[in-house]
């Protein structure tokens, strides 16, 4: 997991379940969920996707990008807040997890079970601390 501009994960649940996506740039390995409130896209890249069609039941997701955008077409390293590869994720079981979770915010299994159950590995930076002096 890389995050050269920073994402808070503690709104990821709740982004995810207020991101549309039924859109246009959806393709057999790309599928872009929006989250207008919020400026963002979720960037899933993966295989088996069905363009414009129901997507809880078909393809794998091995990559997730969180772009700081709300144009899918919008994907180029300087939109990315989050880039994660390493997933295999049954695309019919995210989209119901979603799903739970927007009928019922107390309904987080689903979602626990994919984002939880992994080991991330972080590489960014905190950012620069500037030390303070004090005086005698």
């Amino acid at each position: 997991m890389q995050g050269p501009d920073g994402y808070d994960f503690s709104t990821l649940y709740d982004d995810l379940a207020a991101s549309d996506a039924a859109q246009a740039a959806n393709d057999s390995s790309h599928i872009f969920a929006v989250n207008t409130a919020r400026g963002i896209t979720f960037e899933l890249i993966g295989s088996g996707f069905v363009p414009n069609a129901n997507f809880f039941g078909d393809g794998t997701i091995t990559q997730i990008n969180i772009l700081n955008t709300i144009d899918p077409t919008q994907t180029t390293q300087d939109h990315v807040l989050v880039n994660s590869n390493g997933w295999i994720i049954d695309t019919s079981a995210l989209f119901s997890a979603i799903s739970a979770y927007q009928t019922d915010h107390s309904q987080t299994a689903g979602l626990n079970t994919i984002f939880n159950t992994p080991i991330y590995s972080v590489v960014g930076s905190a950012g620069f601390r500037r030390q303070q002096q004090q005086s005698a």
